[in-house]
């Protein structure tokens, strides 16, 4: 069954290292790869996995155009991904980012689009707003405008500690404020926040990932939040390089779930929402 990962995260191979270094301080869990493009594609390639959406973080203003300038590298740059798997096959969907307080998002998000990224993901803990500010609905507004997919961190982060910033009751106010955006809210709605999550989120207008979280609940919490939410809006994600995608795609497998339900979740709607407008 073909597979599509919705959540990933890699970095330009010079900073890789420091920013895996910074990122497990204080973590646990050992990476699944190496934090590269390369090593991206390695794990992709043992686990099946046909296309991986790479989820980039500007976590300060300055950091915005740098960071979308490797997103687009992703597209452009046949260096950055080696050894495509089949010719034509582009396997990275990368999205870019916008800081709260960068200014002039409307020509960073122009400039995104006419390089045919197709979204943008905000983690409201690293980049230090809440999810819900008012002061962000123009940014959300103006990329919904462009058709670009929004993609949220919510709950916990577990390289982070203090206020939690992407709460299920506060993503909400979001998917009320612009009821026809494409709006993803990843790790089922909140990590370590999944009864939060059922009580605000399910059955909404929103799709929720899968990363991090669905193997970590039991298997009657996550067919339930599946059935009730539908299946048709869950996305399989794993959280690379942090989590680990034989273990996500194992439990999805071992779910009471029909076998057009699983096609959903691994790769159809991916592909309706990353390949339609």
């Amino acid at each position: 069954m073909k597979k599509i990962d919705f959540h990933v995260h890699c970095f330009p191979d010079e900073l890789a290292p420091r920013a895996m270094d910074k990122l497990s301080d204080g973590v646990e869990k050992r990476p699944e790869y190496d934090g590269t493009v390369s090593g991206l594609l390695g794990y992709m390639r043992e686990n099946g996995i046909d296309k991986a959406v790479v989820c980039n973080i500007a976590t300060n203003a300055k950091q915005t155009p740098n960071v979308n300038n490797f997103t687009i590298s992703l597209i452009n740059n046949p260096v950055a991904v080696p050894r495509p798997p089949a010719a034509g096959h582009q396997p990275l969907v990368p999205f870019g980012s916008i800081h709260p307080q960068y200014e002039d998002y409307k020509g960073e998000i122009d400039r995104l689009r006419a390089a045919g990224v197709r979204g943008l993901k905000f983690h409201p803990d690293y980049q230090k707003y809440f999810v819900d500010d008012p002061a962000m609905m123009p940014v959300y507004e103006y990329a919904a405008g462009k058709k670009m997919i929004l993609l949220f961190h919510m709950g916990l982060d577990i390289g982070l500690r203090g206020v939690v910033r992407a709460t299920p009751d506060r993503m909400i106010n979001v998917v009320k404020a612009l009821p026809d955006a494409k709006i993803v809210a990843a790790h089922m709605g909140g990590y370590k926040y999944s009864d939060i999550a059922e009580e605000y989120l399910i059955g909404e207008s929103l799709f929720l990932d899968t990363s991090s979280t669905l193997s970590s609940l039991s298997k009657k919490q996550a067919e339930r939040m599946i059935k009730k939410h539908g299946a048709d809006k869950i996305l399989f994600a794993t959280d690379g390089p942090w989590f680990s995608a034989k273990k996500d795609i194992d439990y999805i497998n071992s779910l009471n779930l029909s076998g057009k339900e699983k096609e959903a979740i691994f790769h159809n709607n991916a592909e309706k929402l990353l390949f339609t407008e």
